[in-house]
């Protein structure tokens, strides 16, 4: 007789054999800053490695770093165009939230390069962007042209000129340009859609403006659908613009009218062009989000839409996240199993986190032992120098050692979760609740208090940098995860009533409904004697109980 667990592997196996087959290469492992320093340690004038890791810092958001390190290699090498605009899209990244003054410093890298090497598209584009980010969108739109008539196949210089006609007020052209780039490169375009920042202004936008920014995609694309009527990208196009404005609506009548506009368009879209994969992947996605979800049909949809295109990552993403919402966690793990080897070859996601992911299945299933070995298998992969998937990895695979009982390897791996991301950004909230909560498990009630009350200042101190006005820090924790109830009950455990009864209270004054923590305080009433109060506090845990089931 075969083991559960040997059945499931060997089911594993023949799906993913019968299902699909990959031509696998070894992963392309990005250079190091440490390997480039040392390049440079060796040869100090090697203008190429300090470009090289200028992109390195660059790619781990470390925009000063990266300006510096251009700024190196134009000294070495004053015809070098790539430093130059590596140096120009750096300032341009950094005007976003300082010096506005940045973008003319762009500007004037971007023309540089240009000096240099006047057919060079990508520094047209660089300096369309700094033009655009200027409001200077009549200049945008020059360099974006220009950019295009150099090098015709540029999506992304379509894209862009699309946000500068859109900010314009031309948004006929700004629908056009926006087909235009989608037709050249669908899967990074319909994927994005109108998520994409300078496209449609979407990011630092009100909820009224998105909208408005919608609603006119939405008229550009239906003036397109007049002209050409038969084309099926315009279609799912439209579709997906009506499916990001219901997110923007308050109304669920209004949010369903939208839904229902998309699901029209998707479903034309496949009606026009019975082999366009990508409608049926959004008829898949709709199909999660409408009420009530129906995981069947969004499942039955990314599957044909893997038929037509077996190697689009999304569908097989997509159709794992509708198995794990539906239960069905055998087939999420093929799924995810699946995208592991294809994440070897994949560009928008680290193979790393295509083991975290499917930690997360193997966690549903309370396979613990496997949960641990593919965080582990994430943490060694993530060769980002901001450590971003490790990081998260950590902190998964810490909750997991505490769920198994293994409260001093918890305890270890929070800790060093704690120290790097105090090296990084600065460790949170969460972090230190999380390692309480372990010390609170192993019986530590000292160092427990410890760490919840580093919990509550962080969140305090983070929360209070973008809430305006706090008029009483207990207010803004959540009810059902607070570090004052979990400190209390570590005063409760140690035996310091007064402190218990203290936080208790504190939590009770915003959430007076909360059945549990009546029955704490009572129980800290009780054990310091005041047997009148925890009677009370017994009653009133009793009656919100009773309240609730009704």
């Amino acid at each position: 007789m075969k083991s559960k667990h040997e059945k499931l592997t060997l089911t594993l196996i023949f799906l993913i054999l019968v299902g699909i087959s990959f031509v696998l290469t070894p992963p392309c492992k990005a250079e190091s800053i440490y390997e480039l320093t040392k390049a440079i340690e060796r040869n100090p004038n090697d203008a190429d490695a300090y470009y090289r890791r200028g992109m390195a810092y660059y790619e781990a958001d470390l925009k000063i770093r990266a300006i510096t390190d251009f700024t190196k290699a134009i000294q070495l090498k004053p015809d070098f165009v790539n430093a130059y605009l590596g140096r120009a899209r750096a300032y341009t990244y950094m005007g976003y939230s300082s010096e506005k003054g940045r973008y003319d410093l762009a500007i004037a890298d971007c023309a540089k390069a240009i000096e240099f090497d006047p057919n060079n598209a990508d520094a047209y584009e660089a300096r369309g962007y700094a033009y655009y980010r200027k409001d200077d969108h009549d200049l945008a739109i020059g360099d974006f042209t220009k950019a295009i008539e150099l090098n015709p196949n540029n999506d992304h210089a379509y894209d862009l000129r699309s946000g500068a006609y859109d900010q314009a007020g031309d948004y006929v052209r700004a629908a056009a340009d926006y087909m235009k780039a989608m037709k050249l490169n669908p899967d990074t375009h319909l994927l994005s859609n109108v998520y994409r920042a300078y496209g449609f202004g979407v990011w630092g936008k009100f909820v009224d403006e998105n909208r408005t920014y919608y609603t006119k995609l939405i008229a550009g694309l239906t003036e397109l659908i007049q002209s050409t009527p038969g084309d099926a990208l315009i279609y799912c196009a439209r579709g997906m613009a009506y499916y990001k404005r219901s997110d923007n609506y308050e109304y669920q009548k209004k949010k369903d009218k939208d839904l229902a506009h998309a699901l029209a368009d998707y479903t034309k879209a496949t009606e026009l062009d019975p082999n366009y994969a990508h409608a049926y992947y959004f008829l898949g996605k709709l199909s999660t989000i409408l009420s009530p979800p129906d995981y069947d049909l969004s499942i039955a949809n990314y599957t044909k839409a893997i038929q037509l295109k077996p190697d689009y990552y999304f569908s097989y993403k997509s159709r794992a996240h509708a198995y794990e919402r539906k239960g069905d966690y055998t087939l999420a793990l093929v799924d995810r199993t699946i995208l592991i080897q294809m994440s070897r070859n994949f560009n928008y996601v680290s193979h790393g986190e295509a083991y975290d992911a499917r930690a997360n299945v193997y966690e549903l299933m309370n396979d613990y032992d496997s949960t641990i070995a593919d965080y582990t298998k994430a943490i060694e992969l993530d060769n980002s120098d901001n450590r971003s998937f490790s990081i998260r990895s950590l902190h998964r695979r810490g909750r997991i050692y505490h769920q198994k009982g293994d409260y001093d390897r918890a305890i270890a791996e929070f800790t060093d979760l704690i120290e790097a991301a105090e090296k990084y950004s600065g460790a949170g909230s969460d972090l230190y609740m999380a390692r309480g909560e372990a010390y609170l498990a192993k019986g530590d009630y000292n160092r427990a208090i410890v760490d919840f009350t580093e919990s509550i200042e962080r969140y305090v101190r983070d929360v209070s940098d973008y809430i305006v006005s706090i008029p009483d820090s207990y207010s803004i924790l959540d009810g059902n995860d607070n570090p004052y109830e979990r400190r209390g009950y570590a005063y409760l455990r140690k035996g310091d009533f007064d402190n218990a009864i203290a936080d208790f209270t504190k939590v009770l004054k915003f959430y007076p409904q909360a059945s549990d923590i009546y029955k704490l305080r009572g129980d800290a009433y009780l054990q310091k004697g005041d047997f009148d109060r925890s009677a009370a506090d017994y009653a009133k845990a009793t009656e919100l109980k009773q309240r609730n089931k009704e």
